[in-house]
């Protein structure tokens, strides 16, 4: 199992706005990493996206969302995106329980990132969802890089 970070805020989905949703009949929690304008960006901004899905009563669920384009691109493609938006925050939620549902019979501790992932297409713009399972090194780097990110921002 991999240690916890230092940081005061123990889950990555603290640091992010949050919001209650019901999908198919499920109760989640949708928490969605804030996006800086360039004002706010000090050097190249993230080519990514992070997210977080938890039904109610279970694990937190983290993801990455990332366009399918140049990185030159990547900041205006996800600075576009409404996290607030309902049919987006459905899509996302719907999209990565299928993932989730795939790996479930799955040792995610030994699969490669390519099995993790989806394609999605977002206002006609293709997009690449990826799961990053608890306890694996995926998840681990990429909380890390999310608390920092964060730091960064002031929040």
């Amino acid at each position: 199992m991999y240690t916890e970070s230092n940081d005061s805020v123990e889950k990555i989905s603290y640091l992010m706005p949050s919001t209650e949703i019901v999908v198919e009949g499920k109760k989640y929690n949708f928490s969605y990493e804030e996006y800086p304008e360039k004002s706010e960006v000090s050097s190249v901004p993230a080519s990514d996206r992070a997210f977080v899905v938890q039904e109610e009563n279970q694990v937190d669920k983290l993801f990455q969302l990332v366009p399918n384009t140049s990185k030159s691109e990547a900041y205006n493609e996800l600075r576009r995106l409404n996290m607030q938006d309902t049919e987006l925050i459905q899509l996302l939620i719907s999209k990565g329980n299928e993932i989730v549902k795939r790996c479930e019979e799955l040792d995610t501790s030994k699969v490669t990132i390519k099995i993790l992932q989806e394609e999605i297409e977002i206002d006609d713009k293709p997009f690449t969802i990826t799961y990053l399972p608890e306890n694996t090194m995926y998840r681990q780097s990429y909380e890390t890089r999310i608390r920092n990110r964060a730091k960064g921002l002031g929040y």
